[in-house]
């Protein structure tokens, strides 16, 4: 039986990393693979999830891909358990708002935006204009959520995700 190791990522890694966010359907460009951690079975790297700095105190979780072949099998939550261990106080991530509720189970609450970092506000409002671009071609836009997890704090706020 094959072991799931989790390590930070290395030069070698970065075609496997863009392969894997090209097939999950996100812009592997620019590739910064020293913000990633990648998962690993039988000298493989099967997912890949990023964690961005934002100064000393917080960081965003980026990008997160798991192989097709092995999605469900929970890779993509050791990913994130492990950055989440890395991580500063303050963690941030901007998610689809339907995934909003797995975040929510992990700690983390609804964010305002004068909450975030420069570039986790920027990322957002990067979203919500192709959000925008969507709905002028006629396709149905996703919600987008702003989320945010600090150490030692209650994880619910009341009100709508999305």
């Amino acid at each position: 039986m094959e072991r799931l190791r989790i390590r930070p990522a290395r030069s070698g890694d970065a075609s496997a990393i863009a392969a894997l966010l090209r097939d999950g359907r996100l812009n592997p460009r620019p590739l910064r693979w020293p913000a990633f951690d990648v998962a690993e079975a039988d000298g493989a790297v099967i997912g890949a999830v990023q964690l961005r700095r934002h100064g000393r105190d917080a960081a965003a979780l980026g990008a997160l891909a798991v192989r097709r072949d092995r999605r469900g099998a929970g890779v993509g939550a050791r990913l994130i358990e492990e950055a989440l261990e890395r991580a500063p106080e303050t963690t941030f991530v901007v998610t689809a708002g339907r995934s909003a509720p797995r975040w929510l189970r992990r700690g983390f609450r609804r964010a305002r935006l004068a909450e975030a970092p420069l570039g986790v506000a920027l990322s957002l409002l990067a979203g919500q204009a192709a959000k925008l671009g969507r709905a002028l071609r006629g396709e149905r836009p996703r919600r987008l959520a702003l989320l945010v997890r600090r150490r030692g704090e209650p994880s619910s706020l009341p009100g709508r995700i999305g």
